[in-house]
């Protein structure tokens, strides 16, 4: 598995997929912590998701990581107005906006040992392992 650090704004060209983080939203409502992520992707192709063979749904790889303590997936891709994207949609390679959300407990959050980071794990010839630290 190889690890590779991505910053906001910046492109990660895979073989499967391209996408960047264009946007972060973090906020806190009662012991809760909400985290918005936007992103531009571009599907060049299925990949092994969640290990489901030609799964197209990159949302099955994004994970909120809170080191030490929990993994939490995203509640799914979706338009910039709320509306989820279809199986075909997932499917075309044309580029499209996404946003994604993701909630924790604050204080599951306080107690982390570093700092998260919004995670994605592409498999290829190797296991790709991207994360962005929020």
């Amino acid at each position: 598995m190889q690890e590779q650090l991505f910053k906001q704004n910046e492109w990660v060209r895979t073989k499967t997929v391209d996408f960047k983080v264009i946007g972060l939203d973090r906020v806190t409502v009662n012991n809760e912590k909400r985290l918005t992520v936007k992103m531009k992707i571009k599907q060049l192709g299925p990949s092994n998701y969640a290990n489901i063979p030609g799964n197209y749904s990159l949302d099955n790889a994004i994970w909120l990581n809170i080191p030490y303590g929990f993994s939490n997936m995203s509640t799914g891709m979706k338009r910039l107005n709320g509306q989820g994207y279809t199986d075909s949609e997932k499917k075309n390679p044309q580029e499209k906006v996404v946003v994604l959300h993701f909630t924790t407990r604050a204080d599951e959050y306080k107690y982390r040992k570093a700092p998260a980071r919004v995670s994605l794990l592409i498999q290829g010839k190797n296991k790709t392992y991207g994360r962005l630290q929020i």
